[in-house]
Parts: structure tokens; sequence; C-alpha cells
């Protein structure tokens, strides 16, 4: 009678520690919401190292940036990888004109470093940080990574992170204002409070029903408990916070060991609450987990963290759900106690399998994947406690209630959402479009044309093809301007634009507007004689169509170099551009209106930049 009384006692402490912990979470919610800066617009890609370690220097270079690409849809949440990452934030204009901090919530990475860059691309600022350094090397004492970025006196535009870690590669970061940080740390640490508070009334509630009842279903629980608080210190950072300062390499210890523990003492508690050892199918697939177990703790103590790690999540969400069928199987043979231990797992299943399937990289991380597991134990706890109490049967009816009105939503939710995906990459495909074309003619700019001649460099050298390039200047296009204006010499760009497209008609090529009066055709597994053949077609297309503007009419003529390379040559974008530029110096040079290709050494032509300097006197004096 007394143990019922306490049951209820219990229970209604654990409500309302759960409802004062859900206001805690709310008020979180909402600041975390407001926490990222409505005056801070970034622009965020990332890039993996592939083999060499690169430097700053070599990643702001014109060839690694256009290998950044956008996050998908999980954000910056890889999962388990071993190369570094790189995470650029370029802020967007307008600027911050204040000091933010800059706060990246996921404590376990092993090594950070930050890189401020200011409007001129020099480095303002450097820090490191991580759990493999002694958590007061850190700028601010938090759980977290909190870094000050000085907008206001640093005139800071682009933040380079390089990451290195054995754990899951996340980085959801936020900027935030001070005041704002001081308030979403007071509600992050009140929620964190009552989490850790929840774990110890649970231990000493259960270690108080032990010694009353002396049933050892009571005694696994209270070590289940133990392990899994130890775990979420450690995977919250509150441990190495507080516990450990100065012992970084007791991080990976303490997660994979808590982790390990955590799974030995869940199968034995499944062991002895469901009381299944009458049925011998369930005891031996209870023991395979319970060697399994038994090896991960071995294996955490001894080797490295990255080894463990990984089974160790997979097994640990089989085990869960092996858990929750032996909870159904007991259930279906009448055990009564069976059902009020499936709904309090599954509560804890699930917050544990989505928090492990966002460490694996396949859910975006987000305030519910992050807490989900501490979300999980405390629902779990407060069903068991209800149990206890033999209050399930309502509490199930709500349950279900509940869950058929939170099917509808997400169902509801998820069209909108569909529906909302799809006009946002329609969206995204006319704006990667427009941001690719040149406004006056059509074209495609040298943006584009810069990214598609790399890639296409790229190209031959794996697939041992051809790859010609031709640069076409208008000529005396000066003159033109001098005389009739620049909306005349607008419309005379539009015109040879046009006849441009009307020769070059294959998918696979490019026409750019490459500056000025200058045009770039790409032209893939083109050789040489067909590149002269387009370019030469071209020349007679501009040539024999008269370019007439309100009445009066203009002798159009064009000057076209054309380079062709191979795998063999090997070249990289600017000796090609150079050979072609070359080219089209000899053709202005043997008196304009014709083609010529270039014959040197792609690769060491020497005279270069006198030909350049002269073809553009030539210009000049034309």
């Amino acid at each position: 009678m007394f143990i019922i009384k306490s049951n209820q006692l219990i229970t209604t402490l654990l409500i309302g520690l759960l409802l004062l912990g859900a206001k805690s979470l709310n008020a979180k919610d909402e600041s975390l919401v407001q926490s990222i800066d409505p005056l801070v617009q970034t622009e965020v890609t990332y890039l993996f190292e592939s083999e060499a370690e690169l430097t700053l220097k070599e990643v702001t270079s014109p060839y690694m940036q256009s290998q950044f690409q956008e996050p998908g849809t999980t954000g910056l949440s890889f999962g388990w990888v071993d190369q570094p990452l790189w995470v650029k934030i370029k802020v967007k204009p307008p600027f911050p004109e204040k000091r933010l901090y800059l706060i990246v919530a996921w404590p376990l990475l092993d090594d950070i470093s930050l890189h401020m860059l200011n409007k001129n691309g020099k480095v303002v600022s450097y820090h490191q940080a991580g759990d493999h350094y002694p958590f007061n090397k850190r700028e601010i004492f938090d759980s977290n990574y909190v870094f000050s970025i000085p907008f206001d006196t640093g005139n800071i535009r682009t933040l380079y992170f390089r990451i290195k870690t054995t754990s899951s590669m996340q980085l959801p970061f936020s900027f935030i204002s001070e005041q704002r940080y001081l308030k979403e740390r007071a509600y992050h640490q009140t929620g964190q409070g009552f989490f850790y508070g929840l774990m110890a009334i649970m231990i000493f509630y259960s270690l108080f029903l032990y010694f009353s009842t002396r049933r050892l279903a009571y005694l696994h629980y209270v070590l289940f408990v133990a392990s899994f608080t130890l775990l979420q210190a450690g995977l919250k950072g509150v441990g190495f916070q507080f516990v450990w300062p100065n012992l970084p390499a007791l991080n990976d210890y303490a997660v994979a060991t808590a982790g390990a523990l955590s799974l030995l003492f869940l199968n034995l508690f499944a062991r002895t609450f469901l009381q299944i050892q009458s049925e011998k199918t369930l005891v031996k697939i209870n023991n395979v987990f319970l060697v399994i177990a038994g090896i991960f703790i071995f294996a955490s103590l001894v080797l490295p963290y990255t080894w463990v790690i990984k089974p160790l999540a997979v097994s640990v969400i089989v085990s869960a759900f092996v858990v929750i069928g032996m909870a159904v199987y007991r259930y279906k043979q009448g055990f009564r106690e069976a059902r009020f231990y499936l709904l309090a797992w599954v509560a804890m299943v699930i917050g544990s399998v989505t928090y492990l399937f966002k460490q694996l990289g396949f859910l975006p991380v987000n305030l519910f994947t992050e807490n989900s597991m501490q979300i999980g134990a405390g629902l779990e706890m407060l069903l068991l406690s209800l149990a206890l109490a033999d209050r399930l049967n309502t509490l199930r009816s709500e349950l279900e209630s509940t869950n058929l009105n939170l099917e509808k939503q997400v169902e509801d939710r998820t069209l909108e959402l569909r529906e909302a995906m799809e006009n946002l990459e329609a969206a995204n495909l006319v704006l990667e479009e427009l941001s690719a074309t040149d406004k006056l003619t059509g074209l495609k700019n040298r943006h584009h044309f810069d990214t598609t001649l790399s890639l296409e460099l790229n190209r031959i050298k794996r697939n041992n093809d051809y790859l010609s390039l031709l640069l076409i200047d208008i000529d005396h296009f000066k003159s033109v301007n001098d005389t009739w204006g620049h909306v005349v010499g607008d419309r005379a760009l539009r015109f040879v634009s046009d006849c441009l497209r009307k020769v070059v008609r294959r998918d696979i090529d490019k026409i750019c507007r490459y500056g000025g009066e200058e045009f770039a055709i790409i032209l893939p597994t083109t050789p040489k004689e067909g590149a002269l053949a387009v370019a030469e077609s071209i020349r007679r297309s501009v040539d024999s169509n008269d370019f007439v503007d309100q009445g009066n009419k203009f002798s159009i003529t064009i000057s076209v170099g054309v380079a062709t390379t191979t795998q063999d040559i090997n070249c990289n974008l600017e000796e090609l551009i150079r050979a072609a530029d070359i080219a089209l110096y000899n053709a202005k040079s043997d008196g304009r209106n014709c083609t010529h290709l270039f014959l040197g050494d792609i690769k060491n032509d020497v005279d270069y930049d006198k030909k350049l300097s002269e073809r553009f006197e030539l210009e000049k004096l034309n």
C-alpha cells in the first residue's frame, strides 16, 4: 500500500517536473528561433578534404572555391566520416554592426579551427577548440563551442571552419547576441537541470523499490539509468565541462563505454522485467545481445573510439527494436505488465533511434533531433511510473487518440512540405539559370564559362577526349561605340550573339560572353579540324549578314582564335585560354575577319604577354 502511494507521489512529481521542463523547452525553442540575429544573412557551403591536408590559402583558391557545395536536406550533418570538413560561412549584406556570438551546438567535435576573414580576404582572427583540448582552453565556459565574432571592429565577411572528428560530423551553428545568448543559456541549463534531476529521482526511487521488493528488475533499471545518464553527460559535454575538464582523453571513453553499459543493462532489464526465463528463444536472443554488450565494453577500453562507436550505434538500434519485439510477444501471451513496458520503451526507443539517425547523418540537426534521446528518456520514466501506479488504461486511450491526430497532422504537413519543396526547387532552377546568364546578350556569363571550362578540362583528363575553345572578338568595335554610341554597340553585341546561336546548336557546346566585345565558345569532344570548321562558319555568318539599326547598315566582322587540347597535353584553364588568345592575336595581326589556329606549345609560349600587349595597342590604333 505504501509503495502504491509512493508510486502516485513520484508520478505526480514527475508530471510536475515534465510540465516545468516542457515550459522551459518551449521557452528555449522560442529563444532559439530568435537567436539567429535577423541582421545576419549567410551563404553556407562545405568541402571535404580528399587526401592531402588543405591549408586556408589552398581552400580560398578559385579552383577549390568552385568545389564547395551547398548542404543537402540534412544540413551540415554527415554521420561518421573520416575526412576533415571545411565549412564556409559567407556573411551577406547588410553586414552586422555589433559583436555576436557564434554557437556550434555539438560538443563532440575533436578539433575545430576557425578562421575569420575581413572584406579584403585577410585573416583577422583564428581560434582552435575541440574536445581533444582541455576545457579551460575555451574562450567561453560553455558545454557547446562559443566564439565571439567582432563584426563591429573586424569587418568580418567570411568564416572558414576546418573540422576533424572521430564522432558524428555535424556543424549546427547559429549567430546570437550576447543578451540572447545569456537568456538561451539560462533556459538550456534549466532544461538540463530538470533532466538530470529526473535521472537522480528515478535512480534513488528505483533503489528504494529494489530494497523494498528485492525485485532484480529495479536494480537493473537503476544501473541502466545511471549508465544512460553518464552517456548523456558525455554527449552533451556536461561531463567534460564539470566532471573531467582537464582529461579530454576521457571524452571518447565516456561516450563509448557508457553506451556499451547502456546496451548491457537495457537487455538485463528487459530480461527481468518481461520475465522471459521460460522462453528459450527469447533467452537465447537476449544472451546474444548480452555477449555483444560485454564485447563492446571491453573494446571501448582498448580500441580507438571510431572503431567502436559505429557498430555500437547499430547494435543499440537493433537491440532496441528486438526489446520492443519481446514486449509485443509477451503482451500477446497475456503478460499484462508488458504493455506498460512496451509503451514506455517505445518512447525511449523513438527518441534514441531519432538521435542515432541524426548522428549517422540520416536526419537533420534541429531542436528535436538534438534532444530526442533526453525527451524519450523523460517520457519513458513517466510512463513506467504511471505503470507502477496502474494508470496505464487511461493514458493508452489518450495516446491512441493523440497518435491518430498526430499521424493526420504529419500526413497533412508532409503534403504541404512536399508542395513547398517542389515550388522551391523550381524557383531555385530559375534563379540558377538567371545567375549564369548575361543580361545583355542572353548568353552564359563569364562565371559560367570559367566553371564549365574547368569541368570540361577535368573530363578530358579522365576520358582522353578532345576539347576546343574559340575566342571571338568583334573587329573595330571601339569605333562603333565611339561613332554611333553605346546603345548601337549593345545592339551589335546582340546581333553577333544571334549569329553565334544560329551556327552553334549542339547541347554540349557552350556560348558565353567573355567580356566587352569578346565571346567564348566551348566545344567538347571537338578536334581542331572540327573547331576550325565551326569557327569559319561563325565568321562567315557574321560577315554575310548586315547589321541594320534604325535604317543604318553596318558591316560587322569578327576575328576568331582557336585552341585545342587533349589529355596528353594536360593543360590547365589559364593555359588553354592563353593559347586561344594568342591565336586571336594572330588573327587580328593578319588583317582581321579571319580565323587562326594555335599551333605552338600550349604550355610554354613565352611571348604571350608581349603578343597580348601588342593586340591591345592594335585595338587602340584602330
